[in-house]
């Protein structure tokens, strides 16, 4: 089975900060890319604007107009539907998602 794992970003982000948003009652995230590795990461590093916009990346599929790049807070999900969230040290693993 091919490893490909989905990037989904906060469509809202509040970067922890309180005096953007005291209280974010509702997220919603929106997906923005299939990357093909389940390394974590691996998909945090494909998915950051760094020498060049990361849809440039290879092994990253783009979907939509990309606007930032993939920070805390936004959601990556691997190939065996496995969610984690992305923290300020790493990741949270958040379960299986459908």
């Amino acid at each position: 089975m091919e490893k490909k794992s989905q990037v989904f970003h906060d469509v809202d982000p509040v970067y922890n900060s309180p005096h953007l948003h005291p209280v974010k009652l509702v997220r919603v995230y929106r997906l923005v890319a299939e990357v093909e590795t389940d390394d974590l990461k691996a998909v945090l590093g494909l998915t950051n604007h760094g020498d060049i916009d990361w849809p440039e990346n290879d092994g990253v599929h783009a979907i939509g107009y990309v606007f930032r790049s993939t920070s805390v807070g936004d959601i990556i999900v691997t190939s065996d539907a496995y969610g984690y969230v992305v923290t300020g040290d790493g990741f949270r693993p958040i379960g299986k998602v459908s």
